[in-house]
């Protein structure tokens, strides 16, 4: 299984906590999550962007070069 190194951290840092040291640090390991994931989010909007772009530019590349067989 697959853990990052935020989980690890987090797992070592909470394994010899106390209640209130648990508390902080799961609140911190939330937050660094939460920019995580929306890091993630943008990265992945942006790739679908570009797929998109690749996309459409390979759609009008192959209909120029059938075009060009008609002049």
């Amino acid at each position: 299984m697959f853990l990052s190194d935020s989980v690890k951290e987090y797992l070592r840092l909470s394994a010899n906590a106390n209640k209130t040291q648990l508390q902080r640090i799961k609140t911190l390991f939330e937050k660094r999550n939460q920019r995580s994931a929306q890091t993630i989010s943008e990265l992945q909007a942006k790739l679908d962007v570009y797929t998109k772009r690749v996309q459409e530019l390979e759609t009008h590349q192959q209909k120029k070069t059938v075009g060009q067989g008609f002049k």
